[in-house]
Parts: structure tokens; C-alpha cells; sequence
């Protein structure tokens, strides 16, 4: 495997962009979908019985943190938000790390993979700091 093809370079980039921003996005859009539909399907079932949902039912299904009050909009992100991005961003930049390294190292392969991986580490490690700092002064409104 002394020489790779051009082509499998772009694809390797394409597919780890594709893997660290895409899919995440994807994720977390098809999870509040997904949690959104069970509660109208809990909702539902109650509605078909012609029973008023217990208050607990709709505690929850209406959830918001303790601290919020009626009529005020919930904060965007929690702390556990926070530290969820920081561990995903810390592990995406370990990766882009390794694979710039790994390239470096081999001496094989285009050299601006390895300047591509290098700065996708760099933007992603800054991410993963601005994370923990905001999970570290976000303030623990669950207890």
C-alpha cells in the first residue's frame, strides 16, 4: 500500500466531515422528533380514552428546568448539555489529532490532508475548551 489513490483521500475528508458534523446534527434533530412524538402519542392515548391525563403525565411531558417560570423561555443549554459537547468535541479533535499525526509520521499520503486534519484538530480542541468553560460557569439549576 506504498501509494493510495487521490480519491480515497477526499473520500477519508468527506467521510469525517460527514461523521463529526452531519450526523451529530442529524442525531440530535431526529431525537427531539422522536421524544416530541411520544408525548403526543402518550397524549393521544388518553384523548382516545376519554381521560384526563394525570398531572404528573403532563409535568412531564411539558418539562422544563424547575428554575424556569411560566412564560420565560427555558435556557438553551445545560451544564449537562455543555459537558456532552465537550466530550464529543475533546474525541473528534483526539481523532482529527491522531489522523494528522499518523499521516505526518507515515510521510505518506497528500500533504494537505495532514494541514486539513491538523486545523479541524485545532477548531474542534478550541470547541471542546469553550464547552467545558461554559459547563463549568453554567450554573446547576437540577439540585
Amino acid at each position: 500500500m506504498d501509494t493510495v489513490p487521490a480519491m480515497l483521500w477526499y473520500l477519508l475528508a468527506v467521510a469525517f466531515v460527514v461523521f463529526a458534523v452531519i450526523v451529530p446534527i442529524y442525531w440530535g434533530i431526529w431525537s427531539a422528533h422522536r421524544l416530541q412524538s411520544r408525548a403526543l402519542a402518550l397524549l393521544r392515548t388518553y384523548a382516545e380514552r376519554g381521560e384526563e391525563p394525570p398531572p404528573s403525565v403532563l409535568e412531564a411531558v411539558a418539562r422544563r428546568p424547575a428554575h424556569v417560570q411560566p412564560g420565560q423561555r427555558a435556557p438553551k443549554h445545560s451544564r449537562a448539555a455543555h459537558l456532552e459537547q465537550f466530550i464529543y468535541s475533546a474525541t473528534m479533535a483526539g481523532v482529527a489529532a491522531a489522523i494528522a499525526w499518523w499521516r505526518q509520521a507515515d510521510g505518506s499520503g497528500p500533504q494537505w490532508f495532514v494541514y486539513a486534519a491538523g486545523i479541524f484538530a485545532i477548531v474542534l480542541g478550541v470547541t471542546a475548551f469553550a464547552h467545558l468553560l461554559a459547563a463549568i460557569s453554567t450554573p446547576d439549576h437540577d439540585g
